[in-house]
């Protein structure tokens, strides 16, 4: 099927060219010569272009995954030592609040004097 249409696009360049509705002028066979590049490079280098292509999304993904998992890690230590951080202001609070209670009640019961 592909050669019936090469076969049929030479024709029509023939008769195209040959009524003069084609002029071959250096831009004409400057683009001519540019598709024809255009058309071999991609019947023949398509393969090795893909699997280059392949490997270098590979390798992008490689790479983002990895960047993933290490941007994951920090964030889960991050949070831990926060977590740990709040956990240890919140009980230095508590401790004191309890001492500061302790210290005004020993000071109420200094002040008492019997009499």
């Amino acid at each position: 099927m592909v050669e019936l249409h090469i076969i049929l696009s030479i024709f029509l360049l023939c008769l195209l060219s040959f009524f003069d509705i084609i002029i071959f002028n250096e831009e004409i066979l400057l683009t001519l010569c540019f598709l024809s590049f255009l058309f071999y490079c991609f019947n023949t280098l398509s393969e090795s272009v893909f699997s280059s292509f392949e490997s270098r999304a590979a390798k992008f993904e490689d790479d983002l995954l990895l960047s993933f998992g290490v941007t994951n890690t920090t964030l889960i230590a991050d949070f831990s030592s926060h977590s740990k951080m709040r956990s240890f202001v919140e009980n230095f609070t508590i401790l004191m609040a309890s001492l500061s209670q302790f210290l005004s009640q020993c000071a109420v019961f200094l002040e008492y004097k019997p009499s």
